[in-house]
This record gives structure tokens, C-alpha cells and sequence, in this order.
């Protein structure tokens, strides 16, 4: 989940209507949020020296590798911009991402409901709703549902569904929707929104 808290540290900074993407290049802060989450999410076998090293080659794909003196003062701005960061979210790391809602559910399918399912139906399930997850960063959905993460797991599984065409089973039941402790408003506002994203990019 490196990535995705990344993603989420830049959301968290750029949503600061004093950090405008004028004034705070969107490269340096986007390497500095990367090297921030593989600290807080413990990512091993990457160095602040790899970080710099491969920030600076996607930047410029025709460059050379930075030399000494450049890395050096990338690493420099690396610090500030972790910094900065860690002011403009006040020192506040932890993020909790919808995934695991996604994947909570899903194990609970398959212990109570693994008749109901053939097995392809729930591995496409969990793809296709862990799509949209994945897809959903890239709007500001992060940041609208901070404090709300399973709304956005939700919303994904349903619309997962929907595609797939299948009924997402229940107790006793029930509409699913009504089980789940969720608005069925936010569910179809988040849902609109991620498909949103695929008509503006014409997928």
C-alpha cells in the first residue's frame, strides 16, 4: 500500500489552498510523499539514494543518472519537501485505505457464502472492485472520505457487481445495500464519481 499512501500524502498537500501546483512542483513533491509513505509503511530495499536516483531519470528519461554534487542537492530538497509535508498534514501519518474493507468482505463471502459464488465470479469480484480502488485515487475521493474509508470499499464492490451482473448475497436476504450500514446516497455519489473519471478519460 506504499503507493496509495503516497498518492494520499499528495491529496493531503495539494488540497491546501496555499500549496498550488504553481508554486510546489508536482515532481519533487510527489518524490517526497513516495519516500515519506516507504518510511511509514516500512518499505525495505529502497534508500533515500534510490529515490533520487530513479525521481530523477522519470523526470528526464533522456537524462543521465544524477551525478554527485546533483545528488546530493535533490537530497537536500527531498528533506524539505518531507518536511513541509509533514507540517501541511501536521505531523499527522496515518492513513486507512479502503482495501482492507474490500478484502474483509470478501473473506467474509467466503466463509459464509462460499456456495453461492463460483470461484471465478469472486476472484473477478475482488479485481475488479480493487480496480477501482486503485482508480479512485486518482480523484479526490481520499480526502472527501478521510474519516470514512469503507464507504469507498463499498461503493467499489457494488459497482463491481453491477458489472459482473451478480446479486451480492446477504443473511436473510435482504437488499444488500441495507446491510452493509452505509448511505445508499454516498454509495451512488462515490460510484458516480469513479466512473466519472473513466468517461474523462475516455476509457
Amino acid at each position: 500500500m506504499t503507493t496509495a499512501t503516497a498518492i494520499v500524502y499528495c491529496h493531503r498537500f495539494y488540497i491546501d489552498d496555499n500549496h498550488s501546483f504553481k508554486d510546489y512542483d508536482k515532481y519533487d513533491i510527489s518524490t517526497a510523499a513516495l519516500y515519506l509513505a516507504i518510511k511509514v509503511e516500512e518499505t525495505g530495499g529502497i534508500s533515500m539514494n534510490d529515490i533520487v536516483k530513479y525521481s530523477h531519470k522519470i523526470r528526464d528519461v533522456n537524462s543521465s543518472f544524477p551525478n554527485d554534487e546533483i545528488r546530493e542537492k535533490k537530497k537536500a530538497s527531498l528533506r524539505r519537501n518531507e518536511i513541509m509535508i509533514l507540517n501541511g498534514m501536521r505531523f499527522n501519518m496515518k492513513i486507512e485505505h479502503p482495501h482492507k474493507y474490500l478484502l474483509y468482505y470478501i473473506n467474509t463471502v467466503q466463509e459464509l457464502f462460499a456456495g453461492q459464488f463460483v470461484d471465478t465470479e469472486l476472484r473477478n469480484l475482488t479485481q475488479i472492485a480493487w480496480d477501482f480502488l486503485n482508480d479512485s485515487l486518482k480523484t479526490t475521493l481520499c480526502i472527501q472520505y478521510y474519516n470514512r474509508p469503507k464507504y469507498i470499499a463499498y461503493a467499489s464492490i457494488y459497482l463491481a457487481s453491477m458489472i459482473l451482473k451478480i446479486d451480492l448475497p446477504t443473511e436473510n436476504g435482504e437488499n444488500w445495500l441495507d446491510t452493509i450500514n452505509v448511505p445508499a446516497g454516498e454509495i451512488e455519489k462515490i460510484g458516480e464519481q469513479i466512473m466519472d473519471l473513466y468517461s474523462e478519460y475516455n476509457i
